[in-house]
């Protein structure tokens, strides 16, 4: 069975998900839940579902930072999306992000049916093709490894059945459970001669780690060795890769006479996702380029070390508590500390500039997404902010536009703040008038003209409960009202409270109070009777 993660911030959604359809019968099964994009993660980190079918717009973490946060660390988890929106930058998110369908709501049962078979035969296809790649390592065709490793290296040139045709007769003398990927550069001018030289030192790579009972395959070209290893050799393991990496760099500078660089990228967790580590290895390896003092730079320190001493944890921290608080002085005094700390640092490249200033700005648009507005309602172009972190802007041009984001969060804040009561007041009697009927968050925020985010989040707040769990809680007392009514059918209830699938009905009412509406309304009558 394929795992399933359902990820909805309307909970009347994920109970439809649930009950739509026998999804063991499609080879799914249900594994957990969640109401927004924060919770869905941790959840994806904790089970690993193979499938995702998640809303896009929810409070705090919406569903296409959902879909970039799953791929950087889980590229081969599939999406489903299932939206209210017909969005064409929702779309081409869904797109960039590879989502297998986008379905707009309301959704019927056979058309999230269809999807669910394409994600299925897409699914097997890659079991297929991970099953295929570890069964041609293990038959030891060592001598094609060469075709494999770039095969994995520019995996994203070439379709899945492309991959299968080129992985039937090859080999790799490992089994894919864990993998790291490290580019060896060596610096010299590209002729005849040099691919010769880079060749030898493959083998001699190849050679090194085999003697220290790491599986490892190698590859040349242009000038680079693209090494993939299997974690948990000897001296194999994630944390003593950098150790292993220096070993190998000396070894060729030694014997070739070569200054050689190294870059390594991040542990993957198998052979599919490799492509995504040889990419990673090849940025640090660009930052080997331009720093002088690193021979060997890795993924995963890009570039925290200098970092640590200009921002850490506790300025993160007061930071988002002064904008979550809207205390724009505190927030502003975070933002001149922490880049009159880089102003009085002797040496702080670019790159680590640029990296502070993403953790701010990321700080920033997360305080705008939890407290439920969007960037829209700030007039901010979240794309022009980011696009800056490649700008060649100056250090104090980067605090500016921090200082003016922050500025326009604060005061967009404080005046919806001052609007919220009035706004809950008016979501609630439109909720009064109009529960018998088919609403949603959507209709009931723009009834108010408010982001449904917003409203969403607010209501919660003041009330202590969400939106939708407030429309249920009004329409069940609805159905307890009119079950004192003897003359009325179960069905004639449920419509008149606002169901017009009672099979859905019924379901939802034994969940809240643990009988089924005939059960319930046998005793209720018949404490009526005994009075």
């Amino acid at each position: 069975m394929y795992r399933v993660l359902t990820v909805d911030d309307e909970r009347y959604v994920r109970l439809w998900l649930k009950n739509c359809l026998n999804w063991e019968e499609l080879g799914f099964t249900i594994i957990g839940e969640a109401a927004n994009g924060r919770d869905a993660l941790d959840m994806i980190q904790e089970n690993r579902p193979e499938l995702v079918v998640t809303d896009m717009e929810m409070k705090g973490m919406d569903g296409i930072e959902l879909m970039k946060q799953t791929r950087d660390c889980y590229p081969d988890t599939e999406f489903l999306i299932l939206s209210g929106y017909n969005s064409f930058e929702y779309v081409k998110s869904a797109v960039t992000y590879e989502a297998v369908d986008y379905l707009l709501k309301p959704v019927e049962a056979e058309e999230l049916k269809t999807a669910l078979t394409r994600v299925a035969e897409r699914l097997k296809k890659k079991e297929r093709l991970r099953n295929t790649i570890i069964t041609t390592m293990e038959e030891n065709k060592r001598y094609k490894a060469e075709k494999l490793i770039f095969m994995l290296v520019d995996s994203e040139q070439y379709a899945i059945d492309r991959i299968m045709e080129m992985v039937n007769d090859l080999e790799l003398p490992m089994k894919g459970e864990g993998c790291i990927a490290l580019i060896l550069a060596l610096k010299q001018e590209k002729s005849t001669e040099a691919e010769a030289v880079t060749a030898a030192a493959c083998r001699a790579v190849k050679e090194q780690m085999q003697r220290s009972g790491c599986p490892v395959c190698c590859a040349a070209r242009d000038n680079k060795i693209y090494v993939l290893l299997e974690e948990g050799g000897e001296g194999c393991r994630e944390n003593e890769i950098r150790l292993q990496c220096e070993r190998l760099r000396r070894y060729l500078e030694i014997h070739f006479h070569l200054p050689v660089l190294a870059g390594i990228g991040r542990k993957v967790p198998d052979l599919l996702c490799v492509g995504k580590s040889f990419q990673e290895a090849g940025e640090a390896l660009e930052i080997c380029g331009v720093r002088n003092e690193d021979r060997i730079y890795q993924y995963m320190d890009m570039p925290h070390a200098v970092q640590k001493e200009v921002i850490q944890k506790y300025d993160e921290a007061v930071f988002a508590n002064a904008l979550a608080r809207l205390d724009e002085t505190t927030a502003r005094e975070c933002i001149e500390e922490v880049f009159l700390r880089i102003s009085s640092l002797k040496e702080a490249d670019i790159e680590t500039v640029r990296m502070v200033y993403y953790r701010l700005l990321t700080i920033i648009i997360q305080e705008i997404y939890d407290s439920g507005m969007t960037p829209s309602m700030l007039d901010i172009r979240l794309e022009r902010f980011f696009q800056a972190v490649n700008e060649p802007l100056s250090i104090g041009q980067m605090q500016e536009v921090l200082l003016k984001i922050t500025a326009q969060y604060v005061d967009t804040g404080r005046k919806l703040q001052q609007t919220s009561n009035t706004a809950i007041e008016e979501a609630r009697s439109y909720i009064d008038q109009h529960y018998r009927e088919e609403i949603s968050l959507r209709d009931i925020a723009e009834e108010i003209h408010m982001s449904a985010s917003y409203l969403s989040s607010i209501f919660k707040a003041r009330t202590g409960i969400n939106v939708m769990d407030y429309i249920t809680k009004k329409r069940m007392d609805e159905v307890v009202f009119l079950m004192k009514n003897p003359a009325l059918k179960i069905y004639e209830i449920s419509v008149a409270a606002g169901y017009q699938d009672t099979k859905y009905f019924s379901k939802v009412f034994r969940k809240i109070y643990g009988y089924s509406p005939s059960e319930y309304r046998k005793m209720l009558l018949k404490e009526m009777d005994g009075r």
